[in-house]
């Protein structure tokens, strides 16, 4: 649990931090809103425990953070026209960068359900292996995305963050829990936590 609000709440001071009445809309603010709690959902994944008690919940979490992002960009495409200009080939790189991203985080969750994961993985220690390397190539360019958006993130220190963030839950795993402490964040807390945070964003832009 305090794993998983930490992660919401840098992920989202981040967003803030530098520029925080800076604003695209009530449309577009809460669209990038919903971008930014897929990043956290998507760094709390990666940092959850190990216990088979966890993976239902996992595979519950990944569902929502995969509908999120996919959210994250209907919205766009469906509120402004001018955003299938992102989404030709000659549109920028970060663009094509969060394209990417949700196809590897749909990818992600397809390949990892049963009887799937056997036919593309064979062996589990395979499918621990290439299912963590492919949530980190969804990781990465989800963040190349934000950060070559450069409209949340403006300054260096925030970009540093973001990237110590992304670091730490890849190479550390965040935390070492025993097999005790098995329990994972459910999906309602996910949307509970989504709600809340993406309002206070939205609200802090747009009313200050």
């Amino acid at each position: 649990m305090v794993l998983f609000l930490s992660l919401f709440a840098l992920v989202f001071s981040l967003a803030l931090l530098g520029s925080p009445t800076l604003n695209g809309g009530w449309i577009w603010d809460g669209a990038n809103a919903l971008g930014f709690a897929a990043l956290a959902g998507l760094l709390y994944l990666s940092s959850t425990p190990r216990g088979a008690r966890d993976l239902t919940r996992h595979e519950q979490l990944s569902y929502v953070v995969a509908a999120m992002a996919a959210g994250h960009a209907g919205v766009f495409l469906l509120a402004d026209g001018a955003s299938l200009e992102y989404i030709k080939p000659d549109a920028p790189l970060y663009m094509w960068s969060g394209v990417l991203a949700l196809l590897f985080i749909v990818l992600t969750v397809m390949v990892s359900v049963v009887p799937a994961r056997m036919r593309v993985f064979g062996g589990y220690t395979s499918f621990k292996n290439g299912h963590r390397a492919i949530g980190i190539v969804a990781l990465a360019l989800t963040g190349y995305h934000i950060v070559g958006a450069g409209f949340y993130l403006r300054h260096d220190y925030q970009v540093l963050g973001l990237i110590a963030l992304a670091l730490w839950v890849c190479s550390s795993r965040a935390v070492r829990l025993s097999p005790s402490q098995t329990s994972v964040a459910s999906p309602v807390l996910m949307l509970v936590a989504t709600c809340i945070a993406s309002a206070g964003f939205v609200l802090m832009k747009n009313l200050s």
